[in-house]
């Protein structure tokens, strides 16, 4: 009855220091010196900054102008432009952009491709004589 308790033991033994050693080595992990936790805080921070920074200038257009599902025509610069909510109120606000506003799409993706079948087919100069 010994033999068999030996082995049974020694398995037990070594199931059980493996599991403690995983489990300091899950807390010793988790707690983090002030110097990591604050290294750690300013990483996030800074990709949260780079992230909002990279969306700004993706979404802009420049010049007041930011990517959205407003179709417009820009009669001061002769082109179409995909714009949202904030660069319509600019156009009101703005009289010399001389906005025409088109349509508003669901999505921009839908104003883009709309965007891009108007700027081949025509150009709507003789409607910017009354917004000028």
């Amino acid at each position: 009855m010994d033999n068999k308790i030996k082995p049974i033991f020694l398995i037990f033994s070594i199931i059980m220091t493996m599991l403690f050693t995983i489990s300091s080595d899950v807390k010793a992990q988790e707690t983090l010196t002030p110097l990591e936790d604050y290294t750690r805080q300013k990483l996030k921070e800074q990709r949260e900054a780079d992230e909002f920074r990279r969306f700004q200038t993706e979404s802009s257009i420049g010049n007041g102008l930011n990517k959205g599902p407003h179709l417009i025509y820009l009669c001061s610069r002769r082109h179409f432009a995909c714009v949202n909510n904030d660069t319509i109120r600019n156009c009101a606000q703005r009289p010399q952009m001389s906005c025409l506003i088109i349509k508003k799409f669901q999505n921009q993706k839908q104003c883009f491709s709309e965007q891009y079948e108007v700027m081949l087919k025509s150009r709507i100069d003789n409607f910017c004589d009354s917004v000028d």
